[in-house]
């Protein structure tokens, strides 16, 4: 596959420096003999150095470097850079417009570089060169950009997105993508390279399973392309088909791959690179066809002819994970094994093999390990051995490993999510090897390696927010900096938000401020090791670790919502249980349904009662069984997240009236939130917003309890509130950073289908921003002990595996709060404001957390247990997560110092205080 982005990518430029004969000799084997192209430029090169011409002996460098890239030649092309960057030492460091001068050639080599990295997999240094090239085009004015740069510019953003995509950093290759679009409507570009982009944001599409998209856009191409002139076209007509075919296998639809393979099958052998590509998607078609045979014979063939070429582990190690696949359809388990150790060995020759390889070259895309690790752990499960369930624990460490590494160059959270999700069902795999064996031997070693993937599956990315404020406050980076980075956030976020609102020249100035952003964070790791020391500490606390932590009747109850079974992990101070539920859709209806009464004030509490004691008997008790536990910490995951414990029911009422509860994203976040700096400030910032009926249409309407509510929590603590009118945006945005504690009594409002546009609104302005985006959250840094989200459906948003709800609650977690208070559906104000106002009354008598919003709720509960307000709708969508530590007290220094004075002074004067009395 790499290879088809390979040739859609190699744009051929139009200029032509030399027309010295040699040149034009050489140019006519530069795609067909290689040997013969090498001598008459090396001749070229030699004779421009003895006239001490540098230009054109660069020129005939580059002239090679062509044949080198087409012919996979690395040690002739490395051998013709390293001349080159001797010659360009000797040339003046300007920039000149012309379009065969010195800027030009530095252009063409920074692309020679950057390609010959990209084809050795190196895609750092490869990035690396073509940003250079970026830079360099950027002191280009627009006018001589157009007429001689222009497809250096698109060349380099297509090449730094293909790297991107290979990573599944799928974001950032769709800004590129998107940016070469920008460009050739900006430049006129002919309809050629529009295709060509066109393409590769299809094949974009199909790596995000976007099937359907990726075939509608690549068809357009194909019909441009069979109409003017296929054999101009050739390589994108191919690429293009090819993508189409693949899309087709993918969506087990052999007859339509079948349709475009033969419209272009007198094409492919006029393309050598082509045809492995295409015999292998040939392959594939015969396997869903069944016909098994053919599919071996020609994948045992691919691999002998790729084999014969350099540079070509990764695709040699996928046909492997093909032929493993084939064997898995067949049931023949430890031949599809073998196969897949083939392919693995490829990453990694450690791995011993019961069959020699031939000798292979190297595979490099770490991404396609977790594709073989996937099917390879799959696999041994399947067969079931204790043995097979021990390679699939060291293959799960193995993935920890090799994500740990890969995650530190991820800088865009959506991308590290999307890597995230392929590395989950091999932790899946790993939990359920480790529970078969532990079922097996009762061995509590196989607990901690689960509870282990557990945590490598969970919050990663909020962990990695939050390491990274950590990084910026205590490594010694100058405030410049962190202005710097804290302004070009604010920017960004302020661009994505009037994005849809605006035309080309804000998409194209956001592009840009994310490559500065980008920039800034690189030169940050690179220049203080100590912020990237902090920023990348991937330690995950261990099962002891929460052992050691709980109290005598505290318990831990951590869960994994797999693809087939739900599984939970229960720690307490002397034990650990672990269980796997069966996963049917039973269990998934009984908590959506459930979740969909309790948010429902007019629902009948007969039904809730019924429900939820299902829930329980299904996902608790099995944990709980007979063990008395006087609080409890939920690690959520799956719908589990959308569910509040307190509301499950055994046969003598609600889990709150036994258990106080809290609830957190994983262990490892709780124990960091708890470790971080305890913050002394006790003083309250409060917002109680005014919505009028113009707003209602909005999904606004008017509060007419959060003044009240705001004004009885600052009856229990000192602070400062904002209300009605005064309860604006910039208010908050101004204050936020001096107090220890926030409320906002305000709406919320969630976008499902983009959850960074969801938002808490403040008191609406006809001149300034009155919404506060989750994107804006990432920019602010707080130093809360706790905050509070009074507002409706605070901790709901999309579901993201691993990660939970992409809430507005969870992004306060980014910005340095310890504890949030959060909720799980549209809220009565009234009742908020009673059982808010408890909660900080009980608070400030010192009491933790958890344990002063349970009383809260209970205190409510009792008073209205014989009207309808005893619903859990009224009482139970507040959840605490995170560290639920009583605040710190105010230490009464001055009365100290008073007595201490006091006592002073008697012990000096006491003979004379004595003869006086």
């Amino acid at each position: 596959m790499k290879q088809c982005f390979y040739i859609i990518l190699v744009l051929i430029f139009a200029k032509s420096y030399g027309q010295g004969s040699l040149l034009e000799k050489g140019e006519k084997y530069t795609y067909t003999q290689q040997d013969s192209a090498y001598y008459y430029f090396d001749k070229a090169y030699e004779e421009s150095l003895s006239n001490k011409d540098w230009t054109a002996a660069i020129e005939a460098l580059m002239k090679s470097n062509a044949s080198s890239s087409y012919f996979d030649n690395y040690k002739k092309f490395k051998s013709s850079l390293k001349k080159g960057e001797k010659l360009f030492s000797k040339l003046p460091d300007t920039i000149d417009y012309l379009p065969d001068g010195i800027t030009y050639l530095k252009n063409r080599y920074l692309h020679d570089k950057g390609r010959y990295h990209y084809k050795l997999n190196n895609y750092r240094k490869s990035i690396s060169s073509y940003f250079k090239m970026l830079d360099l085009l950027d002191k280009l004015p627009d006018s001589i950009l157009k007429k001689h740069y222009s497809s250096f510019a698109t060349t380099a953003n297509s090449y730094i997105a293909s790297m991107y995509q290979q990573e599944f950093k799928y974001t950032l290759a769709e800004e590129f993508y998107n940016e070469n679009l920008r460009l050739h409507k900006k430049f006129n570009h002919s309809n050629e390279k529009v295709y060509q982009t066109m393409n590769l944001i299809a094949s974009l599409k199909s790596e995000q399973k976007d099937y359907i998209y990726s075939n509608n856009n690549a068809k357009k191409s194909i019909a441009f392309y069979l109409n003017k002139y296929p054999n101009k076209n050739l390589n994108s007509l191919l690429s293009s088909s090819l993508l189409i075919i693949n899309n087709y296998i993918k969506l087990k639809q052999p007859d339509s791959a079948r349709i475009y393979l033969n419209k272009v099958q007198k094409f492919i052998p006029k393309r050598k690179k082509f045809i492995s590509d295409f015999r292998t998607a040939t392959a594939n078609i015969y396997v869903l066809e069944k016909d098994y045979e053919k599919a071996l014979n020609l994948y045992e063939n691919i691999i002998k002819e790729l084999s014969l070429q350099e540079n070509n582990g990764d695709d040699i190690a996928l046909v492997y994970k093909d032929i493993g696949d084939l064997y898995f359809l067949k049931g023949n388990m430890e031949k599809s094994i073998l196969f897949y150790q083939k392919g693995f060995h490829l990453f990694n020759p450690k791995v011993k093999l019961k069959e020699n390889n031939l000798k292979l070259p190297r595979a490099y895309d770490k991404p396609n390990i977790f594709k073989i690790l996937n099917a390879l752990t799959k696999t041994n499960n399947t067969i079931g051995e204790k043995k097979d369930y021990h390679n699939t624990i060291t293959n799960g460490f193995f993935t920890i490993e090799e994500l740990n590494d890969l995650k530190v160059s991820f800088y865009d959270d959506t991308d590290k999510q999307v890597l995230i999700e392929h590395v989950i069902p091999i932790f899946e795999n790993a939990i359920f090897a480790a529970y078969q064996l532990y079922n097996e031997t009762k061995d509590n070693t196989h607990i901690k390696n689960a509870f282990t993937f557990f945590e490598n599956s969970k919050s990663t990315i909020i962990l990695d927010a939050i390491y990274k404020n950590n990084a910026s406050q205590f490594s010694g980076l100058p405030e410049s900096i962190l202005e710097q980075e804290k302004i070009l956030k604010l920017t960004i976020a302020d661009l994505e938000r009037t994005l849809q609102k605006a035309g080309t020249e804000v998409e194209q100035l956001l592009f840009e401020k994310k490559r500065e952003h980008q920039q800034l964070i690189k030169n940050l790791e690179l220049n203080h090791p100590e912020y990237y020391n902090l920023k990348y500490n991937t330690t995950i606390t261990s099962l002891n670790s929460v052992r050691k932590s709980l109290n005598k009747n505290q318990g831990v109850f951590s869960y994994f919502y797999g693809t087939n079974a739900i599984y939970a992990i229960s720690i307490s101070k002397n034990s650990e249980e672990f269980i796997r539920i069966p996963l049917d859709s039973s269990i998934e209806n009984s908590m959506q349904k459930l979740n969909s009464l309790i948010a429902n004030p007019t629902s009948s509490i007969e039904k809730v009662h019924s429900i939820s004691a299902k829930v329980y008997q299904k996902i608790l008790q099995p944990l709980i069984w007979e063990k008395q536990f006087s609080s409890l910490i939920i690690i959520p995951d799956g719908l589990i997240n959308y569910l509040p414990f307190e509301i499950l029911r055994d046969r003598t009422g609600y889990l709150i009236e036994k258990t106080t509860i809290s609830y957190s994203n994983s262990a490892t976040l709780l124990e960091k939130l708890k470790s971080q700096e305890n913050y002394e400030n006790t003083r309250v910032l409060a917002f109680a917003p005014e919505f009028t009926e113009t707003e209602a249409s909005l999904g606004l309407n008017p509060l007419p309890n959060n003044q009240t509510e705001v004004k009885g929590i600052l009856s229990h603590f000192k602070g400062k509130s904002y209300l009605g009118k005064n309860a604006s945006l910039l208010n908050f945005a101004n204050e936020n950073k001096h107090y220890g504690i926030i409320h906002l009594a305000t709406h919320a409002v969630v976008n499902d289908e983009t959850p960074e546009y969801s938002y808490l609104a403040f008191t609406p302005s006809k001149d300034t921003e009155s919404l506060l985006f989750i994107n804006d959250l990432y920019a602010i840094q707080l130093k809360a002990n706790l905050v509070t989200l009074s507002a409706c459906e605070t901790g709901v948003g999309e579901l993201k595996k691993g990660e939970g709800a992409i809430s507005l609650a969870r992004a306060f977690f980014y910005s340095g709060a310890q504890s949030l208070v959060n909720t799980l559906w549209r809220i009565n104000d009234r009742s908020t404001a009673e059982i808010m106002e408890n909660f900080y009354k009980i608070m400030a008598d010192g009491k933790p957390k958890d344990i002063a919003l349970r009383e809260a709720k209970l205190s409510f509960l009792k008073k209205n247990k014989e009207n309808n307000l005893s619903h859990p709708y009224y009482w139970s969508s507040f959840v605490l997560h995170g560290n639920s530590n009583p605040l710190p007290k105010k230490h009464p220094w001055m009365w100290y110092t008073l007595c201490l004075g006091i006592l002073g002074i008697f012990l000096i004067f006491r003979k004379k205080l004595l003869k006086l009395f």
